[in-house]
Order: C-alpha cells, then sequence, then structure tokens
C-alpha cells in the first residue's frame, strides 16, 4: 500500500469520491469516477466537466484501472527505450502534482470559508450574549413592575362533598358541632369520626 493511496478524488463538481478500480482521465489533468466518465464522456465532442475544455482528439479521454496487476506492470513499458520511460513517468507524477496541489487549494479554500463563518457566529453569539447580560442586569436592579391591568386575579375555587368535608376538619370546634347538626347544602351529612 502506498502513501498515495487516498489522494486521488473525483473531479466532478459536487461529487469528490475516492477513486478506485477504474477513472477516467483527460488530458487536460482531470480524473473522474466511472459514473460521471461514463455519463459526460458518451457524448461527442466531449467537454470536460471540471475545466470546459473540448476533449475531441483520440487521445484526449482515457479509461484507466488504477491499480494494475502485477502482470500489467510487468509488461506495459516493456520494450520502450528509458527516456520515453521516463517521459511518461514524469508525465505521470506531473498529473499526481496536479491532483494534489488543487486538492490543497481545495481545502484551504473550504477553511477559510469555514473560519469566515465561523468568525461571523462568534460576532453574533458575543453580541447576543452582551445583550443578554445588560437585559438580566437591568432586572436584577429595576424588577419589572406590574401594571394595574395586569394585576392576578383570585384564584377559582370549585367546591364540592369532599371540599366540605376537609374544610370543617380546619373549622373550630364551635362550627364542627355546629355543621354535625345541620345537614348539608348538598344532601350530605358530615360525619364525626
Amino acid at each position: 500500500m502506498s502513501l498515495c493511496d487516498d489522494l486521488l478524488l473525483c473531479n466532478f463538481p459536487k461529487c469528490r469520491v475516492k477513486l478506485s478500480g477504474y477513472a477516467w482521465v483527460t488530458s487536460c489533468s482531470h480524473i473522474f469516477c466511472e459514473k460521471h466518465g461514463d455519463m459526460e464522456f458518451s457524448q461527442s465532442p466531449a467537454t470536460c466537466p471540471a475545466c470546459n475544455n473540448t476533449l475531441s482528439g483520440r487521445m484526449d479521454i482515457a479509461r484507466t484501472e488504477l491499480s494494475p496487476s502485477e502482470e500489467q506492470k510487468a509488461i506495459i513499458l516493456s520494450g520502450l527505450r528509458p527516456e520515453i520511460v521516463l517521459d511518461i513517468c514524469s508525465r505521470a507524477l506531473a498529473f499526481w502534482t496536479y491532483q494534489v496541489y488543487h486538492e490543497r487549494l481545495y481545502q484551504q479554500y473550504n477553511y477559510s470559508k469555514a473560519e469566515q463563518h465561523l468568525k461571523q457566529m462568534e460576532k453574533l453569539y458575543s453580541h447576543q450574549i452582551q445583550s443578554k447580560e445588560s437585559e438580566l442586569a437591568g432586572m436584577k436592579g429595576n424588577p419589572p413592575r406590574m401594571r394595574s391591568s395586569e394585576a392576578p386575579s383570585p384564584p377559582f375555587f370549585c367546591s364540592s362533598p369532599f371540599d366540605d368535608a376537609r374544610n370543617s376538619a380546619f373549622c373550630s370546634p364551635l362550627n364542627r358541632q355546629e355543621q354535625h347538626n345541620a345537614p348539608s347544602s348538598r344532601g350530605f351529612k358530615i360525619m364525626r369520626m
């Protein structure tokens, strides 16, 4: 496993999937997953979805295997002169350098956007905290007064035979004797226990 296994990402806008298996490469140094490569390069003339270059040449688009077998590696450059092999290798390294460089730019752009958003949110929250702290300090110093229209109304009580029995337990002994002798207005008689 090499250090660069996970560096190649699909260059299709909003895809950015890690590439494995097969991919589509272009002469303008872009690479695409199979799904988007098949979709974009099936029409003629093809256009690069990353930079809008027209890809009309026979070798402007190629489908490539990203993890060739050992047999393919052994034969793919066999028979070529060393300067051609070095030229191919330098072009492949230039492709990787281009991809890594643009990925770094993309990550820096996302970082700066996130940093700006964070600063805006910090400013907003600090303003809200200051506002709430001053509001709280004002409430501690001057408790709000109720206007006469906001005065609480007396509670509404419902009375039942059970409430009458409970209330009679708290009455004076004379009242309790009177209530014992007199029948309840609801037809219930309060009994002494």
